[in-house]
């Protein structure tokens, strides 16, 4: 997440922040970073693993409305999604 979009949302390097969007909602710790665009965030893919009952990462596929889909494949197409952030 960008500097100043965490300063705005009081949220802080690796606390964990609620991200939601029209499909579903989800808590991610947070990273800082100046990579993302101020206004944007980036979520690494980790496709939710869970291993003896502890989860690392992500689905990112659960976050992606059924609309935003590969129109031949089906697939979900992950990028681009209008999400909200804010701190648990």
């Amino acid at each position: 997440m960008n500097e100043k979009d965490a300063g705005d949302l009081g949220v802080c390097q690796g606390k964990e922040a609620w991200v939601s969007t029209g499909a579903y909602w989800i808590r991610i710790p947070v990273e800082i970073s100046d990579m993302p665009a101020q206004g944007t965030a980036t979520i690494l893919h980790g496709f939710g693993m869970l291993c003896n009952n502890e989860a690392y990462g992500v689905d990112v596929n659960e976050l992606t409305p059924s609309g935003q889909r590969d129109r031949i494949a089906g697939t979900p197409l992950p990028r681009y999604i209008p999400c909200r952030a804010r701190q648990v």
